[in-house]
């Protein structure tokens, strides 16, 4: 029985770490941070010196974060199991339930404030956390800073993130006259020792002295407060807003990065949050800002190189790199569209039904896959190996294809609406209807609703719900 679920390459030799096959995935986990083989099949698409990514969804910015902290998870795992993505904060660390409190019981400017301190407080918190860890880890035990972060990073105020904490904060906030906030005393809530002159000056001290000795090892923080397509914290737009808007305005005021502030801050944002009109100088964060995208030559990469790791676990032999994919797909798959019908190449064709996102490829392949395995009887690992010469053929291809567009709609809706709102005023009055249509049997659809063609066109559009066919007419 087959029991694989990833790789690890040492030494060029491969370790294989085994768990029950009914529990793996074929090409890797859609999800980052539980992806046995992101370590091996990462594509960069970010270039290092941008610390605000922002992209849609399944474009990889898990994965950027992930794999751009790598060194660091492993050295932390070695010191502590559960340690290994201190460095990380997504969004199942807010505490949503009470930030609805907060937003309710404060009025807009004080709520900005509000959450203008717990991001800096929760900055400064994590990054005191993964350099407590990481005490043993440099020759610096002695000095005095270094003692003094030590101490504070192990008591129980600082490991519990300060979201955790917000009923606290919430009441001295509540408490407080417009002019005294940020003036927190100690004895009303741990806010006061996190922002102390104290940590901020013993933090700078101690990555002062990473920076001297050159370690290939630096703590960083990386923020990914919202999951996509589907989000508690979206449930609640404004609220959603100015989280994000808040964190990069903080950002932008206390953690740019240069030779005063070393605090490393990565953060991660959906491409319909990030929005100029709500940033304080959004001209000051634009530099630092990357959106992540794909193209068709890095595509092919990122999924060729998924099959030939299946390839290597079935020990396939005579593996071509860079034919990967022909080995295990026919080449062509029948358009039917065109009249007459064409053969489009198989790799041109799948991502005609894709947004030229990794993750959708990679469904794509993984249902393509299970599906042939299903209609000839046969375990997914006897088509890997090519037994016989087989290969997936093109109608399978185009089957997988069309049951992966219905289940991603639901998604795409989701995402798109969060940009759009008015989608959701005409979306169902599309149901059914013929793919290609006219812009006529779109005018007809939209009768009764409050929707201009021009407006559901542009939405659809920008949405990635339609695309253009150019025909001739006889």
């Amino acid at each position: 029985m087959c029991a694989v679920f990833g790789y690890v390459q040492t030494s060029n030799k491969f370790v294989i770490n085994l768990i029950n096959s009914s529990m793996r995935l074929y090409f890797g986990n859609e999800n980052a941070e539980h992806d046995g083989l992101l370590e091996q099949c990462y594509i960069n698409r970010a270039p290092k010196n941008k610390t605000i990514i922002t992209g849609r969804w399944g474009t990889g910015k898990t994965a950027h974060l992930i794999s751009y902290n790598r060194e660091l998870s492993k050295v932390l795992k070695d010191i502590d199991d559960d340690a290994e993505r201190k460095w990380y904060l997504s969004e199942d660390e807010l505490s949503t339930d009470q930030l609805l409190d907060a937003y309710a019981a404060l009025d807009d400017r004080k709520f900005q404030r509000y959450l203008s301190q717990l991001w800096e407080a929760e900055i400064y918190r994590r990054i005191t956390v993964v350099i407590g860890f990481l005490y043993d880890y440099y020759p610096f035990k002695d000095k005095p800073h270094w003692k003094f972060l030590n101490k504070i990073s192990k008591t129980s105020e600082i490991r519990e993130t300060i979201w955790q904490q917000i009923p606290v904060f919430l009441q001295v906030f509540k408490k407080m006259d417009e002019g005294q906030i940020g003036a927190l005393v100690q004895a009303e809530a741990n806010l006061s020792e996190i922002l102390s002159d104290k940590v901020r000056k013993s933090l700078k001290k101690c990555l002062q002295d990473i920076n001297e000795i050159k370690s290939e090892i630096s703590p960083s923080i990386a923020i990914e407060p919202i999951e996509t397509p589907l989000s508690k914290l979206e449930k609640h737009g404004s609220l959603a807003q100015q989280v994000i808007s808040s964190l990069l305005n903080v950002y932008q005021k206390k953690f740019q990065p240069d030779e005063n502030q070393l605090v490393e801050v990565r953060i991660s944002i959906p491409w319909h949050r990030y929005s100029s009109l709500e940033l304080n100088l959004p001209q000051k964060i634009r530099q630092y800002r990357a959106n992540l995208s794909w193209e068709k030559d890095k595509l092919r990469e990122f999924i060729s190189t998924r099959i030939r790791w299946e390839f290597i676990r079935v020990k396939r032999q005579y593996v071509r790199k860079d034919e990967e994919m022909n080995m295990l797909l026919e080449n062509t798959i029948t358009n039917n569209y065109c009249n007459p019908n064409i053969q489009e190449n198989t790799f041109d064709y799948i991502l005609r039904h894709t947004h030229y996102r990794p993750r959708e490829v990679q469904r794509i392949m993984r249902m393509t896959l299970e599906l042939c395995a299903e209609k000839i009887d046969r375990d997914p690992d006897f088509i890997l190996r090519g037994t016989g010469g087989i290969k997936i053929p093109g109608s399978y291809i185009a089957e997988a294809i069309a049951n992966y567009c219905r289940d991603a709609s639901a998604d795409l809706v989701e995402e798109s609406m969060r940009r759009y709102p008015k989608l959701n005023d005409f979306i169902d009055s599309l149901k059914g209807m013929n793919v290609p249509f006219t812009t006529e049997e779109l005018a007809h659809r939209l009768a009764g609703t409050n929707v201009t063609i021009n407006q559901a066109l542009e939405i659809l559009w920008e949405s990635g719900f339609i695309g253009i066919e150019i025909a001739c007419l006889d």
